[in-house]
């Protein structure tokens, strides 16, 4: 099979794609570790000695979340690992005792096999050496566990994550920053759909084959099957399954605000979205009687030219009001 893509050796387009996006704006508040896959934050940007760090990790293939996160009121180190794998254990380790200068550190890791074990080794490293670190383990994936086994969902891109980065920032100590790591995960609830396959550019393989008439339902970020299909909905069919879907399984009542987030993942057109997340908009606030207390739709985490969409909604409290808007 033809890999129709706009790329050079396959092997190489972690590496040459990184090179590329940082070459590309000289505002970005991050750069690359030259010959390393250390993504930090530019001097300029670096906080003060004493704030908590916020480290991570992923597998590339998902751009460009793993260059956006790092700057002010995010992270400070994303360590980026090959197509869909999580960086090894060594790499994480490596990528944060370069960033390491004695302040606290938090290990902020999807909830994927790979990426949970890579960093549980790094953190287990660090803490022998007595570094101040604590790792933190982000799921919200309603579809792949029930609730009685919520530990075992795995990670999907939320929408209250903001507030860990900027009480990091403003000085919160670690015990705080893990406490609102831990709320804006258990205030949120993700679920996925998709519409046509995407292809591996390393293999030439479809990732998730579709019959053109279904959609798949509660996939994977990575476009893995689950199994369930329906036939192609409209929009408005669709924003309120996928709505519904999460209420449900977390539980909101009527009245309560929401952070809305719909992530593109990566082959949806801004038309079909602009579509959705009205549909979404006005089946929440009118039919289910929610407040919208910020909203937006995009492509944030993606799967190649995966069409297929992750809907995040997460519950508004105290916590989420103060850390949501940095105070300076």
């Amino acid at each position: 099979m033809m890999i129709k893509k706009i790329c050079n050796d396959p092997e190489n387009v972690v590496q040459e794609a990184m090179e590329g996006f940082f070459l590309s704006d000289n505002d970005r508040q991050s750069e690359v570790v030259p010959g390393t896959k250390f993504i930090v934050r530019k001097p300029e940007f670096r906080k003060e000695k004493g704030k908590v760090k916020i480290v991570g990790g992923g597998g590339s293939g998902h751009e460009p979340v793993l260059f956006t996160m790092v700057g002010r009121y995010g992270n400070d180190l994303m360590v980026a690992g090959e197509f869909f794998a999580a960086p090894a254990w060594k790499q994480l380790y490596d990528g944060i005792k370069y960033v390491d200068d004695g302040s606290p550190i938090l290990i902020n890791t999807s909830s994927h096999a790979g990426d949970i074990l890579n960093s549980r080794m790094a953190f287990q490293m660090l803490e022998a050496q007595g570094v101040n670190v604590r790792m933190h383990i982000d799921w919200s994936d309603v579809a792949s566990a029930p609730r009685e086994r919520i530990s075992e969902r795995r990670g999907l891109m939320g929408s209250l994550g903001r507030i860990v980065g900027i009480a990091a920032e403003e000085g919160c100590d670690l015990d705080e920053v893990v406490r609102l790591a831990d709320k804006a995960r258990d205030n949120n609830g993700s679920y996925a759909v998709g519409i046509r396959s995407a292809i591996n550019p390393i293999t030439g393989e479809v990732i998730m084959p579709m019959k053109d008439d279904e959609i798949e339902l509660g996939i994977g970020q990575h476009g893995e099957s689950s199994g369930v299909t329906m036939k192609m909905p409209t929009s408005k069919e669709l924003a309120r399954h996928m709505a519904d879907t999460i209420i449900d399984d977390m539980g909101f009542e009527k009245g309560d605000e929401l952070v809305v987030n719909v992530n593109n993942l990566g082959g949806l057109t801004y038309m079909e979205m602009g579509i959705f997340y009205r549909d979404l908009y006005h089946y929440l606030t009118e039919d289910r009687g929610f407040k919208i207390f910020d909203g937006r739709f995009g492509p944030g985490v993606t799967t190649q030219e995966l069409a297929g969409m992750i809907l995040s909604l997460g519950k508004v409290d105290d916590d989420i009001r103060k850390y949501w808007t940095p105070n300076t």
